[in-house]
């Protein structure tokens, strides 16, 4: 049985994937990063969206780094502490592969050197722990398409999760704008 780890975030993509791996019955284990505020309130979705397969382990990785965010301020700006993460973990175990989210019209193909530096970890470890994203040519609309409709009630959809409500999105923040234009207004 191939076993994966799904670099996880509790958004669309990375559930969709969740999902995938799931469906191909993959021994499947997550990995959910806390670097800010709001990726450790993301933390509730991501328990939501598990305890559908309470057999699956979801590790929760915290790195606090305050002044990062601050200072990188582009777009994919949390990749190095993502990988950095997933790294650790794949070096403790035997996994085949670790997912990232993406969908068809995202940018994440513009990662600078993002798999040449994963390339050169594995080598380093002697590891050949693949880095893919096995749903990058499906639309965002069509991984939503995938999730159960008790799973999609979790989903993470803002970046402003007000406090105690990590489902109710803002309405006004990116996250927000893009779960509208690539998702609700394509429904």
């Amino acid at each position: 049985m191939k076993k994966i780890l799904i670099m996880f975030s509790g958004g669309v993509e990375s559930t969709a994937l969740f999902q995938h791996a799931l469906n191909l019955e993959y021994d499947v284990t997550l990995a959910h990063v806390i670097h800010n505020n709001k990726s450790y309130k993301e933390l509730g979705a991501c328990k939501g969206i598990v305890s559908f397969t309470p057999s699956v382990k979801l590790h929760a990785i915290e790195i606090r780094k305050d002044s990062f965010d601050e200072n990188h301020i582009n777009e994919h700006r949390d990749v190095s502490i993502w990988l950095g993460a997933a790294i650790a973990i794949v070096g403790r175990g035997d996994f085949d592969e670790v997912w990232y989210g993406t969908h068809n019209l995202d940018n994440t193909g513009k990662i600078p050197d993002m798999e040449t530096a994963w390339n050169c970890m594995m080598g380093i470890l002697e590891l050949d722990t693949k880095l893919v994203s096995p749903l990058t040519m499906k639309s965002k609309v069509d991984q939503y398409r995938m999730l159960p409709s008790e799973v999609k009630d979790c989903i993470i959809s803002c970046a402003v999760i007000p406090k105690g409500a990590w489902n109710q999105p803002c309405g006004q923040c990116k996250k927000c704008m893009e779960f509208k234009q690539y998702v609700t207004d394509r429904l």
